[in-house]
């Protein structure tokens, strides 16, 4: 929403998000940014949960029922080297490979069956 407070990591966490409607629009909007990153990394995913209270109630390993957030997953992928590292080069969503072992690869990577850019999963 143009004109809205951009947060801070710190202030998003403390930011009680309202309810919008189709005519209300109360988004929220927060910018969170990371140091010390391995200029290794390709490919990562990053989980934001409580932008909903929906959740699923589940089972651990041990057989223990557990409460599930609904999260949402966001993925990126960096086409860079680690030797000439640019804060642009980091890109949304799962690169379109032509090559399916390169595509089937990154899937697995993510876990997903699917080439998708973003989903919501319960976790």
């Amino acid at each position: 929403m143009r004109g809205a407070k951009l947060y801070n990591t710190v202030e998003i966490t403390k930011v009680e998000i309202p309810v919008s409607t189709e005519t209300n629009d109360q988004s929220v909007w927060g910018v969170v940014t990371w140091e010390d990153i391995d200029p290794r990394t390709k490919f990562f995913g990053i989980f934001v949960q409580g932008l909903t209270n929906a959740y699923r109630l589940g089972a651990n390993s041990q057989g223990q029922i557990v409460h599930l957030q609904k999260t949402l997953q966001l993925n990126f992928w960096r086409p860079g080297d680690p030797f000439n590292l640019r804060e642009g080069e980091i890109r949304y969503g799962i690169p379109a490979y032509t090559d399916p072992t390169d595509l089937a690869r990154t899937l697995a990577f993510y876990n997903l069956p699917d080439r998708v850019d973003h989903l919501w999963i319960y976790r």
